[in-house]
């Protein structure tokens, strides 16, 4: 697969990830983009600014998330497409929970930071 067919590949399921997070918004992060990041549950009441860097630097690992997660499915299924698309969108859904614990995020907030990203053309390196 060629860098364009990659890129888009990881264009594709960035907009996939965020697509829920284009509905009708019902919270403060869905409403402004990765803007307010809630804490741990340990402090509920306080939130924290996640820096435009950081965001940018997260932006990055949902996108690496996604290709290694496309990567593997193809290595794994190269000839039965179907097989492909559900273990790609079971291994990214895996890579980015695992991302959003690391990061201690919740999903909603990680699909914030994805759409933020695609809205603002950040790179996808």
């Amino acid at each position: 697969m060629n860098n364009t067919s990659l890129i888009s590949a990881a264009l594709l399921s960035t907009l996939l990830f965020i697509g829920c997070a284009t509905t009708t918004p019902t919270s403060k992060v869905e409403q402004e983009p990765a803007a307010m990041v809630e804490q741990p549950a340990s402090e509920p009441e306080e939130e924290r600014a996640l820096s435009e860097v950081e965001r940018r630097q997260i932006f990055q690992e949902i996108v690496l998330a996604e290709d290694k997660g496309t990567k593997e499915a193809e290595l794994r299924f190269p000839d039965d497409i179907m097989k492909q698309i559900d273990l790609e969108r079971e291994l990214q859904d895996k890579y980015k929970e695992e991302l959003a614990k690391k990061h201690k995020l919740t999903m909603d907030q990680l699909k914030a930071i994805a759409l933020e990203g695609v809205e603002k053309q950040w790179p996808m390196k």
